[in-house]
């Protein structure tokens, strides 16, 4: 992802353009959205788990319940981010 940020930049003569600023913060809400939604995912997928198994039930379900929360969680933080670049960019 850096390298396209770096691409980016350099396409727009070294200035903070609309797409560079886009894929900077679609790659910071990535990373956020990331971090929440693996955590929200492992704690939802722990209690669904250890409703049908406790104890193993529960490590599979958060461990499953991460991954999966971890990924829509990234593509959420990252389209929302681009979204609101797209909404509120002045500049060009």
């Amino acid at each position: 992802m850096g390298s396209t940020i770096y691409m980016d930049l350099n396409n727009n003569d070294k200035k903070l353009g609309k797409k560079t600023l886009q894929t900077s913060v679609g790659l910071s809400g990535s990373w956020a959205g990331g971090l929440g939604g693996a955590k929200l995912g492992a704690m939802g997928g722990a209690a669904i788990g250890t409703a049908i198994c406790p104890g193993l039930g529960t490590a599979i379900g958060g461990f499953l319940g991460g991954i999966v929360g971890g990924i829509a969680g990234a593509a959420g933080g990252r389209a929302l981010g681009e979204h609101i670049v797209d909404k509120t960019y002045k500049g060009d």
